[in-house]
This record gives C-alpha cells, structure tokens and sequence, in this order.
C-alpha cells in the first residue's frame, strides 16, 4: 500500500516539475516572438503591447486550450467508468444471484476509467491537436 502511495507521490512531483519547465520554455519562445515583432512590423497590435501583458495573454490562451482538452478526457473518463461499472453489475446479477461484490465493480470501473480517458485523450488529439502557442502573429 505504501508503495502505491509512493509512487502516487513521486509521479506527481515529477508532473509539476515537467510543468514548471514547460512554463519557463514558453515564457522564453514568447519573449522572442515578441522581439522579433517589435523589430519587423512595430505596428503591429501585439507588438505595441508590452512584454508582460503579451506573454500573460498568450499563456491564458493556452491554458484554456489544455483546460478544455481535460474536461473531455475528464468527461469520456467517466462515461467509460459508469459504462464499465453497469455493465460489470448487470452481468453480475446475470451470473449469480447475489451478483459481483462491490469492490470487483469498483475496481473495474477504474478500468473503464483508463479507457474511456485514453479514448477521450484520442478524440482530443485528432480534432483539436496538442495544445500550442500562437507564435506567429502575422
């Protein structure tokens, strides 16, 4: 048990470190993208704004794109688990009169959890993409 829960730990340590260098990647292409369009076209839009302001609006633009993509991963996690679920509970009234013991039903629910988010996590990818930055701003 103490294990899993380790592990658990560590993988989430690892993600936040992950996230933290991604932030830092970003804020460093945008700073960039933001140079290069004071020296090509000053007049632009994006250009006027200053470096904070033009880095916070692109980083909000992305953080909606991964929040939106989360919430349908999120959402298709759950339809697989509910559907896994009663399924497990229909057939198990089916093959026994008392039916399957509710820990059976819950652990496989998280089975249906896994993939209905990897199915979510499919459907993502082919109709929005990977979350990016909207680095040229021509």
């Amino acid at each position: 048990m103490w294990i899993v829960i380790g592990v658990v730990v560590l993988f989430l340590i690892l993600l936040f470190l992950a996230g933290n260098s991604q932030e830092k990647q970003v804020t460093m292409e945008l700073t960039a993208e933001h140079q290069r369009l004071q020296r090509e076209s000053p007049e632009h839009p994006d250009a006027r704004m200053g470096l904070e302001e033009f880095v916070l609006s692109r980083q909000k633009e992305l953080r909606a794109a991964k929040k939106r993509n989360l919430g349908i991963v999120l959402r298709y996690g759950g339809i697989g688990a509910a559907g896994v679920a009663v399924i497990t509970y229909i057939w198990g009234m089916s093959m026994t009169y008392d039916g399957f013991p509710l820990s059976l039903i819950f652990s496989l629910s998280f089975f249906g959890l896994a993939v209905g988010g990897l199915a979510g996590a499919v459907m993502v990818m082919v109709k929005f993409g990977r979350p990016k930055l909207r680095i040229r701003t021509e």
